[in-house]
């Protein structure tokens, strides 16, 4: 894709949204108008061209170094917030909204109307009991379904203003989620590389399992050429071979749909082509900086739950709607301070998990070396080095699979310090 880079500087690259859809840009001043004259003309030529997602950003927001390595047809994992920044539609959308919406004018008014229809379900509440107190003795049977009536109206006006504060929601509120959203997803998608590339070792132990069973299914078949084993043992190992094609299929259709869903979340389109570069070492001082005990008032502090559950709190003017808010705060912190002991002591558990593959490593990379020795003396058949190989590639992908799941713990533990937990 080198020749989106002679494009424009005002498009960005080959990058679309869902299903081909055009992604939503900020919009500039001046620019409504012209996109509104220019729409029927661009519809047809849209149709026979790649849509182009635009960059949330104006150009001035980065030097031209960054913007060159944010255009080009290459998927970096320390590019991942900025990509799903600048080009994720999801993002985008929630921004956009954001921006188009953000006044207080119609949350308030709707707050109004509803809090003016909970004191009117008050009145009337208070008119009937008046009427139940002058005619009580006469009401004979109706009492009791009066008395009912009054305490439904109270609880309904009750229930409306804690609806009307609840519901509100102003532009901080608003920036709030839209920030949340921005993390969750940014999040989400170096998960998702993280694990398009587990996805790619189990692919090659699998790859090499199969050559073992293939190996044995050939062995097998001339041993019962030679009449050392039956018409079962061959059937068998055939299944085997079988199986393990069927594997390889499902693993092949696992690691295209997360390549897809990581395209489409970093603005390629599903079936882009982006160079996937490897993920860098995890910096091990990360761990050894963490201290929950720390962590936990600073996760308390910057949780995007928690900040929004606070400015609900102080914009609610129902007294029961405060009492329930700041009981769901309470919770959420205890949550949170909960979360952050568990997230720690799962990067820990990875962290043995990884020592441990290493140290298998280590071992198998010696039976592989000894192995090679012999295969060159002709002291080792050919189905044994084979079965020497496939444990060797598969103690290579278990250090690979354990250095990844340590980084994404850490990630994972990283992300709830900075407000998220998902």
């Amino acid at each position: 894709m080198n020749g989106w880079k002679e494009r424009d500087r005002s498009m960005d690259r080959d990058r679309t949204t869902n299903g081909g859809m055009e992604t939503k840009r900020r919009a500039v001043p001046g620019r409504r108008i012209l996109a509104a004259c220019l729409a029927a003309t661009l519809t047809a030529a849209l149709a026979a061209t790649p849509t182009v997602a635009w960059a949330a950003s104006p150009e001035f927001a980065y030097d031209e170094e960054t913007w060159a390595r944010l255009k080009d047809n290459v998927l970096e994992y320390e590019e991942i917030p900025l990509l799903v920044k600048e080009y994720n539609p999801s993002y985008q959308n929630a921004l956009e909204t954001y921006q188009d919406d953000k006044t207080t004018d119609d949350a308030e008014q709707i707050r109004e109307d509803m809090m003016e229809s909970a004191a009117d379900l008050y009145d009337q509440a208070g008119d009937l009991e008046d009427t139940i107190e002058d005619y009580g003795g006469e009401l004979g049977p109706m009492y009791a379904s009066l008395s009912y009536n009054a305490s439904l109206l109270r609880a309904n006006s009750l229930q409306l203003e804690i609806q009307a504060d609840s519901s509100y929601t102003d532009s901080k509120m608003q920036k709030v989620q839209v920030d949340k959203t921005l993390s969750s997803l940014t999040s989400t998608v170096q998960t998702l590389m993280n694990t398009y590339f587990q996805l790619l070792e189990n692919q090659k132990v699998l790859e090499k399992s199969y050559e073992l069973l293939k190996a044995s299914y050939e062995s097998t078949e001339r041993r019962m050429a030679a009449q050392m084993t039956t018409q079962v043992d061959v059937l068998n190992a055939k299944k085997e071979v079988q199986a393990m094609e069927g594997n390889l299929i499902q693993m092949q259709s696992s690691i295209d749909s997360t390549r897809q869903n990581l395209c489409l979340m970093t603005g390629w389109d599903y079936n882009g082509q982006p160079e996937i570069q490897e993920i860098p070492a995890l910096d091990m001082s990360r761990i050894a900086a963490m201290n929950p005990e720390t962590d936990k008032q600073t996760a308390v502090k910057n949780n995007y739950d928690l900040i929004y559950g606070g400015m609900a709190y102080e914009n609610m003017v129902s007294g029961s709607s405060k009492e329930n808010q700041a009981r769901t705060n309470a919770e959420k912190e205890q949550s949170i301070r909960s979360s952050i002991d568990s997230l720690y002591r799962a990067v820990l558990q990875k962290q043995t998990e990884w020592e441990s593959a290493e140290a298998a490593y280590t071992t198998a990379v010696a039976n592989m070396s000894a192995a090679d020795r012999k295969m060159q003396l002709g002291m080792l058949g050919n189905l044994e080095y084979l079965q020497q190989q496939s444990a060797y590639v598969q103690a290579e992908a278990n250090v690979k699979i354990a250095r990844l799941a340590l980084l994404q713990a850490v990630e994972i533990y990283e992300w709830a310090v900075k407000g998220y937990i998902a």
